[in-house]
């Protein structure tokens, strides 16, 4: 190699190595291309995470959506719940080859990533895991591989009424490599609905015989329409995951709160598209908290989804949703806090008043329709917003906001 050569070679792997995208000459690993490489009934892969206990761990990629294994590099590939289509193994360790080709360690097989399929997407599981806020039930979503549980969602629910309080899980700047089109999953109950169906709840139709019930025909007829209905608002959203697994995970009833569909497809999603840019941008790790405050009332009635078998009122509808970002490695945080009424009074409204004053204007990655419609936003430092909302999780250190 001449010196100009070697110069210019030197520079381009201290540049990659600043940039976390060491890529090995051809023909010394492998590399995956996560959307057009990875079967839609692809396997978990895993990677072992050393501690007191062993435990596992999704493998991200490493720039876009291009995953690249060291040759001789082991990874642990999973079929919770289904096996592998050509097998009765769940779980099968490859090793990296060359190229895109991985050898197995039961069948001694080369072959491409691809080949390996489940028989169906991997199954997640709803574990329960004791309390939280208090006396109300925590779970976590995950998947159950060997002995591990590997989260991916922590949750807080209350069984008393059968309603979200609070979801919590990373968001990593690897989202930009995230899979594309994936299955579209029906919701879940995981057995948190004995008496009632949580999906009847959500039908249009009953929403507007709940409306009824419990104000008038009137009232139910002026509200719920084609265009106005709760849609099932995702606490930890899809979109905030890499894998069609992971994603279809995200689809249980623990992890959603009646959101109006106006407020849902409006600043809510404006707000979540946002976060995703901008922890890509700055190159980010975050812990996302989302939750929901307070009961959306009509004429000073206190509304809700549904009933059980007794005629107890089942999954009051939220006034407010709120999420806390928290930058754990800078200490530093924020938080968002949306009006749940299209209807609501921009002067003067519960979750304008949660934020003794408005940081919105700080915060120059995201902005808001000023519209009842779309869902009043409103912007708080952390401290300021847990003088009224006190039902959280452990939450560390936090000296500074993260306004940019």
């Amino acid at each position: 190699m001449n010196g100009v050569l070697g110069i210019f070679f030197s520079a381009f792997l201290i540049r990659a190595r600043f940039l976390h995208v060491v890529k090995q000459p051809i023909g010394i690993g492998c590399d995956i291309h996560i959307n057009s490489e990875i079967s839609h009934k692809q396997p978990l892969v895993l990677k072992e995470i050393q501690g007191n206990e062993k435990g596992y761990a999704f493998d991200e990629p490493d720039v876009e959506d291009d995953m690249f294994f060291k040759s001789g590099e082991s990874v642990l590939l999973a079929c919770p719940g289904s096996g592998f289509h050509d097998s009765n193994n769940t779980e099968l360790r490859v090793n990296c080859v060359q190229l895109r080709g991985f050898r197995d360690e039961i069948n001694k097989e080369e072959r491409s990533f691809e080949q390996f399929k489940c028989n169906r997407l991997p199954e997640s599981k709803l574990k329960r895991e004791g309390q939280c806020a208090g006396n109300k039930s925590a779970f976590a979503i995950g998947f159950e591989v060997r002995e591990a549980f590997v989260k991916i969602i922590d949750l807080c629910f209350d069984e008393d009424t059968n309603s979200a309080l609070y979801a919590v899980h990373k968001l990593t700047p690897n989202i930009t490599g995230s899979q594309k089109d994936g299955y579209r999953i029906s919701f879940k109950e995981g057995g948190l609905f004995p008496s009632f169906s949580a999906n009847v709840a959500y039908n249009r139709d009953h929403q507007k015989y709940m409306f009824s019930k419990i104000i008038s025909r009137s009232v139910a007829n002026q509200y719920i329409n084609n265009y106005a209905f709760f849609a099932r608002g995702h606490l930890a959203p899809r979109a905030d995951f890499i894998f069609d697994s992971q994603q279809a995970a995200t689809f249980y009833y623990a992890n959603v709160g009646p959101q109006w569909q106006s407020f849902n497809n409006g600043n809510w999603e404006k707000l979540e598209s946002a976060i995703r840019k901008f922890v890509i941008n700055k190159q980010l790790e975050l812990i996302v908290y989302t939750g929901t405050y307070g009961m959306y009332e009509i004429n000073g009635k206190k509304m809700f989804l549904t009933y059980d078998a007794a005629e107890q009122y089942k999954i009051p509808i939220p006034q407010i949703f709120w999420k806390i970002l928290y930058d754990e490695k800078n200490e530093r945080a924020v938080v968002f806090v949306g009006l749940n009424d299209p209807y609501g009074d921009p002067y003067d409204n519960p979750a304008k008043k949660i934020c003794s004053e408005d940081i919105c204007h700080l915060i120059s990655w995201v902005s808001f329709k000023p519209n009842p419609k779309n869902g009043l936003m409103y912007c708080c430092e952390f401290y300021d917003f847990i003088e009224t909302v006190k039902f959280l999780p452990p939450i560390g250190i936090v000296n500074d906001v993260l306004y940019n």
